[in-house]
């Protein structure tokens, strides 16, 4: 009467694995995102330990293997900047492919009533 039961759980323990061991990227990497030019760009995330990770992206072929956490890393080598989106590959057990990745300059801004003006409001409000 219990073996379906122990089968059941025995099933859903092996689809949980499965799911866990896929290569993932930290969650900051997405398609339509753009990498900073001109400098190392480090790609990260979580496979299963032990695993092969490659990453191609502009002609790089990179690989790396996950650390005993499940960790890896490789640095994408200094590209010049690029207005033509391209796809950002991982590879390990699964694939994932980050569509239309540019490259070019990343700024982060942050303030409060200035981030809301708009730029034509820079252009024509402001200038003396």
């Amino acid at each position: 009467m219990h073996k379906p039961r122990y089968l059941l759980t025995a099933a859903c323990a092996l689809c949980a694995a499965s799911v866990l061991a896929n290569v993932k990227l930290a969650t900051i990497f997405n398609s339509n995102m753009v990498l900073q030019r001109d400098m190392e760009v480090p790609v990260w995330g979580t496979a299963e330990p032990g695993e092969e990770v490659a990453v191609a992206f502009a002609g790089q072929n990179l690989k790396t293997t996950a650390d005993d956490k499940g960790d890896w890393e490789v640095r994408l080598a200094p590209l010049a900047a690029s207005t033509n989106g391209r796809p950002l590959v991982v590879t390990g057990k699964n694939t994932i492919t980050n569509a239309n990745v540019l490259v070019g300059d990343v700024w982060l801004c942050s303030g409060q009533s200035n981030m809301e003006m708009s730029f034509n409001w820079g252009v024509t409000e402001g200038a003396s």
